[in-house]
């Protein structure tokens, strides 16, 4: 991932003017200009976020000790009635993420 402007060159100090504070002889720091620098990411990932959500035959998991992935799987297993899963996908870059319709028409994104 990488940020870039055209508002400066890359390795180049930020202007004074995109800044939000400049260096005053008499304040020491006063507000500049604050202009917007034009700031863009370049992210060409998408990523994807899993949510499981279970309906199990007991009323709590019994793990002991330290809490981990593995442990919990091993105590549910054998007691999932039912499981619903949804994945969400995020990214910088808006344009990368499909958008999906609804079965109501609504457009989720």
């Amino acid at each position: 991932m990488k940020l870039w402007s055209d508002s400066f060159a890359d390795g180049t100090e930020v202007p004074t003017e995109c800044a939000f504070g400049k260096p005053d002889r008499v304040s020491h720091v006063s507000l500049s200009d604050n202009r917007n620098p034009h700031l863009a990411w370049d992210d060409s990932l998408v990523h994807h976020y899993v949510f499981t959500l279970y309906a199990l035959s007991i009323d709590h998991l019994a793990v002991t000790g330290r809490v981990t992935a593995e442990a919990v799987r091993a105590a549910k297993a054998g007691h999932i009635v039912a499981e619903a899963t949804i994945t969400g996908l995020y990214s910088l870059n808006a344009d990368l993420v499909p958008r999906a319709s609804t079965k109501d028409g609504l457009v989720a994104s």
